[in-house]
């Protein structure tokens, strides 16, 4: 597939491609960004998620791309936990075990297992790190459970109490979904481990009290819808063919990259 598209160059080539293969029903997602994404109508969204799929799938084919991704990741990570004053060294331990699993090549499949439980249709950046994770974290901010709110919104606890308390609520649910996983040791669990020390930071971030990180965590989360945004514009990022569509996505994803460690 990607060899049959490598030197095309007409305009948006790419897209009509797309266009092409939702026609067939062969483009298959686990939830609509249409509207959060700005897209004009569904098939235009499921199209131009077909092309970027097709762009992340070129980008990370070279090791050293791939192991961009993975170290900036790390960097916005600890440059948000810096932001709320946090130790984020079991974060980074939880992290880099997560990307030494993802890493052997004989866990993909129950990985893959592990995902379709999620609804997570393909095996792509876009599909797991950007959709699966990072949106679903900002909207799951938007109606936190009861357990976070009720720790936030009590006007009688201090916060240090209420960071301690709020750690302590994200714990015990994370602890209770665990009990359900099909594999205790797999992708989902590792993701929880992260979860144990990042949820609260947002948590705390997008709905505490301390008005700088409140500015950190909106200005986060905008920065990465509009990274996203400039993915699915192709008056920004090239649908010619594959070599400029994944160069356009590696500089858009290291200028918006450096966005976020700038002024977060």
């Amino acid at each position: 597939m990607l060899e049959n598209i490598e030197n095309k160059d007409e305009k948006n080539v790419l897209y009509e491609m797309g266009m092409s293969s939702v026609a067939l029903g062969r483009v298959k997602y686990r939830v609509s960004r249409r509207e959060l994404l700005a897209c004009i109508s569904e098939d235009d969204f499921a199209a131009k998620l077909h092309v970027i799929r097709l762009g992340f799938d070129r980008l990370l084919q070279e090791r050293n791309k791939k192991q961009w991704f993975i170290d900036h990741g790390k960097l916005m990570l600890g440059a948000l936990f810096e932001k709320a004053d946090r130790d984020s060294t079991k974060l980074f331990d939880a992290y880099d075990e997560m990307i030494n699993f993802v890493s052997i090549e004989s866990n993909w499949k129950n990985i893959k297992d592990e995902l379709a439980t999620r609804d997570v249709k393909i095996m792509n950046f876009y599909d797991i790190a950007l959709d699966f994770i990072l949106l679903d974290a900002f909207e799951d901010l938007e109606s936190p459970p009861s357990a976070i709110t009720s720790v936030i919104q009590n006007r009688w606890l201090s916060q240090s109490f209420k960071k301690t308390t709020l750690a302590t609520a994200v714990w015990s649910v994370l602890k209770a979904k665990r009990r359900l996983l099909k594999y205790p040791d797999g992708f989902i669990s590792r993701f929880y481990s992260i979860n144990e020390y990042l949820v609260p930071v947002l948590a705390w971030g997008f709905l505490g009290s301390e008005e700088e990180l409140n500015r950190s965590c909106a200005y986060l989360k905008e920065t990465i819808v509009d990274y996203l945004k400039c993915l699915f514009d192709p008056t920004r990022t090239r649908y010619t063919n594959l070599d400029d569509l994944s160069f356009d996505i590696e500089m858009h994803s290291k200028n918006y990259l450096q966005l976020i460690l700038d002024n977060i």
